[in-house]
């Protein structure tokens, strides 16, 4: 699909109510249903066409060349199969639309020197309407009325009919998610049709609706810098997110129910607005949803996928890396403002308070943290089992509006430190743990985490992002804790120059002291947490930390006579850049971890040495993560479940 292809803006509402057509209409135009290209097309050195929503007089309009939903005023080359260029030295094809929305644009820069390069046909590229605030009239029986907002709307290529519905069409031809659902909801109305000469109210009414809304959609930063038209202000990525915010539903797979796409939503309002009678329908009315998608599209994690069970000639933990199997798989769900909605577990997942509270303390965006969701693996035998039956067997789900978590499963996974409630299945209303978190006022970062009689506090005196400090009370009483000695130290002027160029390695250490009730004497009462924070990677990036892990070690092959004590250690390795090479210098890198791998502890080397990223022996855990943007994700989970 080219890019010409899968790219969609949002446009929004007019102001004025239902129309029906003022002026002139064109008696040869169709209002069957067909597209405008039913009229007669002969290549000529003009292209014309309309828009509305009512009649848009001073919008203006442009022939997308280079397919990316943005009007380019400067050179535009179309590389040809044959491998010819046609070069547009004074950027796409434009026009301000005039009476009734009519328009004309000049094309004649189309035509080429038939021995040089074929001519490039109008019909191959989709029209795209800015209208400008302040300047764009909207034409109907009951007089003019200027426009106050910016909104864009887009046609199929070869459509030369630009509306709200065709907007719609373009959008649900560009997603990954099923439309079935919400061409089920138009019943029968034709996206392509001009609505206006064949007095459709029903689809008048769906077309100024889903204006209003998407309209919402767009900050007010951006759309009051519309001035011509010509300002590119919205990228691919937040085209994308508009787009899937529009068409994709969502589908929770612990319940195996379907929540309806925004536009599914916003159709099913005016139905019931409407009782039948389309044309009495008052818009400014309608209780439309109201969202914030995430504009910039982040890369966030999509999933994670565990190996941390032995193979059968293994009796006891710890393992080479090809010794351990899939015992469990994590999969991210989340809603169109990049909020992680819930995490779906093939297998068995260990909750984790910590990457929780660094969650909450970004409003459950996922993108906003440098480095995102840390493993929270169990080394449950019974995980690989029912990884192995396939299907859901665990959930948690977040209300990030009521500061709560909820955690669902039908294993029995779970490690006793944590006090269950007791449930009948996955898919009822009682989950067998829910978390609670208190916000600071001031910072608006957690100060409490709580579940049943455990209590998480964070300690974030000398914390990075990606590590925090902790107390944890059972009972009111203390029961672990990791605080740290002070900030990460640099030891960048000990790298020696060999090393200076390497993709990983350590740069700074912080030390921290750790307690665990009830430990054997021979536990770690100190930790290391290394980081790569070199001036040449741009990041600070966690390479390995050590725990005293209590629930971990409750399994006899797991906590063996081969274990030094109950600490084992964290190495992480990360995501490249797509400019990175395995040459030095690496270059700005991302904070995005690609593995990570829980090992047996051993103490830290020097501080200034190569980082292992990926160790292969003595290992529990191997944590593989994928990760796409947030547009991609939105549309496959509306695909899950069909």
């Amino acid at each position: 699909m080219s890019l010409n292809q899968k790219l969609l803006f949002p446009f929004a509402i007019t102001t004025a109510m239902l129309v029906s057509a003022c002026g002139e209409q064109n008696p040869d135009r169709p209002v069957d249903g067909r597209d405008f290209d039913g009229v007669n097309y002969t290549a000529s050195d003009e292209y014309s066409g309309q828009v509305f929503d009512g009649y848009l007089k001073n919008a203006f309009v442009w022939l997308d060349i280079d397919g990316d939903g943005l009007y380019t005023s400067g050179t535009v080359t179309v590389d040809l199969p044959s491998g010819n260029q046609v070069v547009l030295s004074n950027g796409e094809p434009s026009v301000l639309s005039g009476e009734n929305g009519n328009f004309t644009l000049d094309v004649s820069a189309l035509r080429q020197d038939p021995l040089v390069a074929p001519s490039l046909n109008p019909r191959d590229y989709r029209l795209w309407v800015q209208l400008l605030p302040g300047q764009t009239v909207e034409q109907s029986r009951s007089g003019d009325v200027v426009l106050d907002q910016a909104h864009r709307l887009v046609a199929p290529a070869g459509v030369r009919i630009v509306t709200p519905l065709t907007t719609l069409e373009v959008a649900l031809r560009d997603s990954e998610a099923p439309s079935s659902f919400l061409r089920s909801a138009l019943n029968g109305v034709n996206t392509l049709a001009d609505y206006i000469q064949s007095d459709n109210a029903r689809a008048q009414a769906y077309a100024q609706a889903l204006s209003k809304f998407m309209a919402e959609l767009i900050p007010v930063d951006i759309a009051s810098q519309v001035s011509t038209g010509r300002e590119r202000l919205l990228d691919a990525d937040a085209q994308d997110v508009l787009r899937e915010t529009l068409v994709s539903g969502s589908y929770d797979a612990r319940l195996d129910e379907r929540t309806p796409s925004y536009g599914e939503q916003v159709i099913a309002l005016v139905d019931e607005a409407a009782g039948g009678r389309y044309a009495n329908v008052d818009i400014n009315a309608l209780a439309l949803p109201s969202v914030t998608p995430d504009l910039t599209n982040p890369l966030v994690i999509a999933s994670q996928l565990v190996k941390a069970r032995p193979d059968s000639g293994a009796t006891e933990y710890p393992v080479s890396l090809s010794r351990l199997q899939r015992s469990s798989r994590f999969d991210f769900v989340y809603d169109e403002s990049g909020r992680l909605s819930r995490v779906n577990v093939q297998g068995c997942l260990q909750p984790d308070m910590h990457e929780m509270t660094r969650l909450a303390n970004v409003g459950g965006r996922m993108g906003e943290l440098d480095t995102q969701w840390m493993p929270g693996v169990t080394l449950s035998p019974e995980s690989k089992t029912r990884y192995d039956e396939e299907g859901l067997d665990e959930q948690l789900r977040f209300d990030w509006e009521n500061n709560t978590a909820y955690f669902d499963s039908n294993t029995n996974c779970l490690p006793s430190l944590f006090t269950p409630a007791t449930s009948e299945s996955l898919a009822d209303d009682v989950p067998e743990l829910t978390f609670t978190w208190t916000l600071d006022a001031d910072s608006g970062r957690v100060t409490s985490m709580t579940q049943g009689n455990r209590a998480f506090m964070p300690e974030y005196a000398d914390a990075t992002s990606t590590l925090l400090g902790y107390r944890i009370e059972v009972n009111s009483a203390d029961a672990e804790t990791r605080l740290f000695n002070g900030s990460p130290a640099s030891c960048e002027g000990s790298i020696a120059p060999e090393d200076a160029g390497l993709r990983a390695v350590v740069s700074a250490r912080q030390t921290y002291d750790l307690t665990l009730l009830g430990s054997p004497a021979n536990a770690l009462a100190s930790g290391v947490a290394d980081f790569d924070a070199r001036t040449i990677t741009g990041q600070t990036r966690l390479t390995r930390y050590d725990l005293v892990s209590g629930y971990l070690m409750t399994y006899p092959e797991v906590y063996s006579s081969s274990a030094s004590s109950e600490a084992l250690t964290w190495q992480f390795a990360y995501q490249a850049t797509p400019t990175e090479e395995d040459v030095t210098p690496p270059g700005p890198q991302s904070p995005l971890i690609v593995v990570a791998r829980l090992k047996e502890y051993e103490s830290a080397g020097t501080c200034g040495i190569p980082a292992i990223e990926s160790p292969e022996a003595n290992l529990y855990a191997d944590v593989l993560y994928e990760y796409l943007p947030l547009a991609t994700l939105l549309a496959r989970n509306a695909n899950e479940g069909n």
